[in-house]
């Protein structure tokens, strides 16, 4: 099992704001395009970002720093220093009562390598805004999650990853990085160097990454579907199913005992009107508002009554979240049944938008995912969930030492991981406030696997 996590205490200990005198930036040091972004002052003021930090710090100081330099200077001058990016994934690893340092200015693309095709990013670069920046140059991420609004290096460190038994986590598009050290040194990790294997996703563990240099490759379109199977063919299926295409994801609905199977494949780019499927210009939502609307108010209902209650809601209130489970999550199929577009507005799908959740991830061998899902089932049928999917996908293992995709036994002699080795993924979600117990019961549940 594995769980991702925002990045910890980069140095022991903690002391107040201790800000150096600010460093002048190298000549040439500036990045090649740098995202929309103003500077008011050295603390943060008010945001919604600040107010997620903040409100979990009893007297931190959140910083900004426009540079590497900047970073040399406040990881010298103070003793301990956690570092946050967008806060997609946050949680109380985040918390300090000495300084937070935030990437968000530290925001640019530094250079594209079209002939190497290699680009270098700061540490506080988003991937939407990497994306569109590589677009422009003809050039694509192989893989990604399913979310633009982390930074780069954010979900780097925490082990984000797409869905493909066809591709590890994207650690693997790294070939270099600058990190500062706990000393405020600065060491440049080419491609080669061992340290490079260990620094994602060590969640900041072993420095502050400054800047990461990522392969790229040609621009390039997918075909998407996506249709509703079964939980128990799905199981049956299921080599089949993660392997039929080059990004799979799936999500388990368990009050309906269905998943919605999507796969997407690539495809020369597409006419005006492609035969049969719909041609994106813009990226494709998940849930259309209709259904985002009807699940919220059920889940209020549902949760205000398990709140409320020690016995499990009403069969009348379990029957309404199958039957609209079960329309809803046919709406998604109908909707997403056959697309081709651009890869990023095909990949990077937004899912539960707008609803503040805190999640778990449980990483099983993908021989051992048929029971992970049958036990889930069990405990939705025997006990109210406070969620109403699981998102699920599977990884290509890796040899990355801090991985949670690391596999020793699927290792070749060439230090790969074998092909045919890969990780089943499921994202238990809950909101924040029905989170603990959910989870906790979960993980004691699913810990033989």
């Amino acid at each position: 099992m594995g769980c991702s996590a925002s990045a910890p205490e980069n140095v022991s200990g903690h002391t107040g704001l201790n800000m150096a005198a600010k460093p002048q930036p190298e000549p040439g040091s500036a990045a090649m395009a740098k995202a929309p972004s103003e500077r008011t002052s050295e603390v943060v003021p008010e945001t919604p970002l600040t107010q997620k930090v903040m409100t979990r710090t009893s007297s931190g100081t959140l910083v900004l720093p426009e540079t590497e330099l900047e970073v040399q200077a406040i990881v010298t001058a103070n003793r301990a220093v956690r570092i946050v990016g967008a806060l997609h994934s946050s949680s109380p690893l985040s918390v300090s009562s000495g300084v937070i340092l935030s990437t968000k200015l530290l925001n640019g693309v530094v250079s594209i390598d079209k002939e190497r095709q290699l680009v270098t990013c700061e540490a506080g670069c988003t991937v939407g805004f990497l994306v569109a920046t590589l677009l422009k140059e003809g050039l694509a991420l192989s893989q990604w999650g399913t979310t633009d609004r982390q930074t780069i290096v954010g979900a780097l460190m925490t082990g984000s990853h797409g869905g493909s038994a066809m591709h590890h986590c994207t650690s693997s598009m790294v070939r270099g990085c600058r990190i500062v050290l706990a000393d405020g040194s600065l060491r440049e990790v080419a491609e080669g160097d061992p340290l490079l294997n260990w620094m994602f996703p060590s969640i900041g563990m072993l420095g502050i990454v400054t800047q990461v240099t990522l392969a790229v490759e040609p621009r390039f379109w997918l075909h998407a579907r996506c249709r509703v199977v079964s939980a128990a063919d799905f199981m049956t299926d299921l080599d089949e199913i993660v392997r039929s295409s080059e990004y799979t994801r799936f999500v388990l609905y368990p009050a309906s005992e269905e998943f919605t199977v999507w796969t997407a494949d690539r495809i020369a780019e597409p006419e005006p009107s492609q035969a049969g499927a719909t041609v994106l210009s813009d990226y494709m939502p998940y849930e259309s508002l209709e259904d985002e609307t009807a699940i919220a108010l059920l889940m209020h209902k549902k949760l205000k009554l398990m709140r409320d209650s020690s016995s499990s809601s009403s069969a009348k209130l379990r029957q309404l979240e199958r039957k609209l489970m079960e329309e809803s999550i046919q709406r998604i199929a109908n909707r997403l049944s056959s697309y081709v577009g651009s890869y990023h507005h095909v990949l990077l799908m937004s899912r539960n938008k707008e609803r503040p959740h805190a999640d778990m991830e449980l990483m099983v061998r993908l021989e051992h995912a048929p029971g992970v899902i049958g036990e889930v089932l069990k405990a939705a049928a025997e006990h109210d969930v406070p969620y109403y999917n699981v998102e699920c996908c599977v990884v290509r293992a890796d040899n990355y030492p801090l991985s949670q995709f690391n596999i020793n036994e699927g290792v070749d002699s060439s230090g790969q991981a074998a092909m045919d080795d890969c990780f089943f993924c499921m994202d238990f979600q809950a909101f924040n406030n029905d989170a603990y117990e959910y989870f906790k019961r979960m993980e004691e549940r699913l810990r033989k696997f």
